[in-house]
């Protein structure tokens, strides 16, 4: 997993690999507009709720939605079950758009995942072909983590198939320590906290 300091400034996007444009006031894919910003994204069986799309990025191009974005740390991400379930945080500063509404985006159609992270100054990034998380019965668990390219390090790859974990709910295979306690934050981790 990416370790959250001051300088360190992740986002998470994700794109849906199959859309149509349309030009309804509230979408269902970032593929429906042609602008970048705030929308209202409607999920079925979830509603319609604010969510972020940024469209022509100068390495991934058009239809990507925002999951996380951490611009500094005015937004404690050290929060329980609940919180990243729904999804926490304010839409133009840190937000995790939760984790249900990650679940059945990607549960309905492919989808890739791209991570930006800006530290000191120095861009990287890593993209995965593909991206699935599981349901809440199923702790969310990272389904599916496609092929990497990029130049942040893959700190994704080797959590496919573990569950979510934060500091009230466990779900990490260490047996002696709470990752989500130790890392101060919910993420899919492996033994080492990573």
């Amino acid at each position: 997993s990416l370790k959250m300091t001051a300088s360190t400034v992740p986002v998470l996007l994700l794109a849906i690999l199959v859309g149509a444009a349309s030009g309804r006031d509230v979408i269902t894919s970032c593929n429906e507009t042609s602008s970048s910003g705030q929308v209202l994204l409607r999920i079925d069986g979830l509603g319609t709720f604010e969510a972020v799309c940024v469209q022509r990025h100068r390495l991934f191009g058009d239809g990507w939605l925002v999951i996380q974005q951490r611009v500094d740390q005015s937004e404690d991400f050290y929060r329980n079950w609940a919180h990243y379930r729904a999804g926490f945080g304010r839409l133009d500063k840190n937000f995790w758009m939760g984790l249900e509404r990650v679940h059945r985006l990607t549960s309905a159609e492919p989808h890739e995942l791209a991570v930006e992270i800006d530290v000191f100054g120095e861009y990287k990034y890593a993209r995965y072909s593909s991206f699935a998380v599981g349901s809440e019965a199923e702790k969310y668990v990272l389904k599916e983590v496609g092929n990497y390219s990029g130049t942040a390090k893959d700190a994704l790859t080797v959590q496919r198939g573990r569950a979510f974990s934060t500091f009230d709910e466990d779900n990490d295979l260490d047996e002696n320590k709470n990752c989500a306690i130790r890392m101060a934050g919910g993420w899919w981790f492996v033994n080492s906290c990573s």
